[in-house]
């Protein structure tokens, strides 16, 4: 069976940003989103799965509403 190490943390972007995802413990993904204004945050607490498959999910958003221009 795979580890899973808690406490691991990749930011979405920047780290002075604030946002963020990390593994909370061997079956939860945290998520933490902050406004742009720095002051207001989001946090959600997701099973491995349903992070997966929310992963899944927004890629299928992402690429079927691509617009062609860039």
């Amino acid at each position: 069976m795979a580890v899973h190490k808690p406490g691991s943390i990749w930011p979405l972007r920047d780290k002075e940003y604030g946002s963020n995802v990390s593994t909370f413990d061997e079956k939860t993904i945290r998520i933490e989103l902050v406004d742009t204004s720095g002051v207001n945050a989001t946090v959600t607490y997701i099973s491995r799965e349903d992070a997966r498959l929310l992963a899944k999910r927004l890629n299928a958003c992402l690429d079927a509403t691509l617009t062609g221009a860039r």
